[in-house]
């Protein structure tokens, strides 16, 4: 979900991405766990952008606090 929200560039094949966008402009902040801030389309985007998601490289790292 994320890497939609915030990499949208990569999933711009889906046809369902215009409408989510449409529907996101404007909102400030978002939770998904709401259903009521969730459009329909979301489901069928998640759906469309499977594949893509599963063809990306994608790492994982630990993350540490830097101390000067």
């Amino acid at each position: 979900d994320a890497l939609i929200l915030f990499a949208p560039q990569i999933f711009n094949e889906c046809p369902s991405l215009k409408d989510v966008e449409s529907k996101f402009q404007g909102i400030a902040t978002l939770d998904l766990s709401d259903k009521n801030q969730v459009p329909h389309s979301w489901e069928r985007l998640r759906e469309e952008a499977r594949p893509i998601w599963e063809r990306l490289a994608i790492y994982v790292g630990e993350l540490h606090r830097y101390h000067r």
